[in-house]
């Protein structure tokens, strides 16, 4: 996951990457730049990530094909406003030992450090599904139940 911008072409962890740096060793949430996702159109670049850890992606913008097929996998992504994401950023890098906090009931982030709250976007079948813990083969089979 990430491979190349860990590691060097001898395997060597590059010490500046922010996920080789041991105060963000289990982070559960990634913070990623604009159009997070593109040229990752199959699902395994949502799996990578999972088994990476995360289990969502906080970003200004998600490229299409990658926003639903991770959706669809239950991992969380979180689309703010560019300057929502650079704030959560800043602060995460100030303080590693911080916090950010996802709400995913009411749609809102925001990191511990801070009292400033950001609300999301999220269409409810995947607000559901993330929720419960579903994905689309579980949503067909309840729909095949209920129609019976």
């Amino acid at each position: 996951m990430l491979y190349d911008l860990r590691f060097d072409e001898h395997g060597e962890p590059f010490p500046d990457c922010v996920l080789n740096k041991p105060a963000y060793n289990g982070a559960r949430i990634l913070i990623g730049g604009a159009n997070f996702g593109c040229g990752s159109s199959r699902e395994h670049a949502v799996w990578g990530l999972q088994q990476y850890g995360f289990d969502a992606v906080i970003a200004p913008s998600f490229a299409e094909i990658f926003y639903y097929n991770a959706m669809n996998n239950r991992l969380l992504l979180v689309q703010l406003e560019r300057e929502a994401v650079d704030v959560l950023l800043r602060e995460s890098t100030a303080a590693p030992a911080s916090k950010i906090l996802i709400d995913l009931e009411v749609q809102t982030v925001r990191s511990t450090t801070s009292a400033q709250v950001f609300r999301f976007p999220l269409g409810a079948r995947h607000k559901r599904m993330v929720i419960e813990g579903m994905d689309t083969i579980d949503l067909t089979l309840i729909a095949l139940a209920d129609m019976t």
